[in-house]
């Protein structure tokens, strides 16, 4: 059985909570779908207001909204929007100022320091002429 899609207006009625008016949420909910239009010089605040009320979108009291109000609202949940994106986890953090990169070889007194390797990473690092004599020297004893 195909699930059929509810109102808009139900569902910002679901989700109203705290000081958040039904009219604040359907712009947020719409935000998406509106923000291009809404992205000129004299955004239609009035059509806005009108494509509200006929979804059942009222303003504070049950009175009907206002291309006005529409313009206050609008402006919130741009504020709302760009400060939640700046609280968001950047995916890559810059190192601070103070933080300078270290080469591995250096001592705490300053001075270089040389790496050695481990009694089993000496003999790795043979050369290979060395490996072959070392073969044959097995093979033979």
């Amino acid at each position: 059985m195909a699930r059929m899609a509810r109102p808009l207006a139900d569902r910002i009625r679901e989700r109203l909570h705290g000081n958040s008016s039904e009219a604040y949420l359907w712009l947020r909910l719409a935000h998406r779908r509106l923000r291009k239009r809404m992205a000129v010089k004299y955004p239609p605040y009035d059509e806005v207001a009108a494509e509200m009320a006929a979804a059942g979108i009222t303003g504070g009291r049950g009175a009907s909204l206002t291309g006005q109000a529409v313009r206050r609202f609008w402006g919130r949940v741009l504020k709302d929007i760009a400060d939640e994106a700046a609280q968001r986890p950047t995916k890559f953090k810059p190192p601070s100022a103070q933080w300078t990169p270290q080469p591995s070889n250096a001592s705490p007194d300053g001075g270089d320091q040389k790496c050695s390797l481990p009694p089993i990473a000496e003999s790795i690092r043979a050369t290979p002429a060395d490996n072959t004599q070392a073969a044959t020297r097995s093979a033979e004893g």
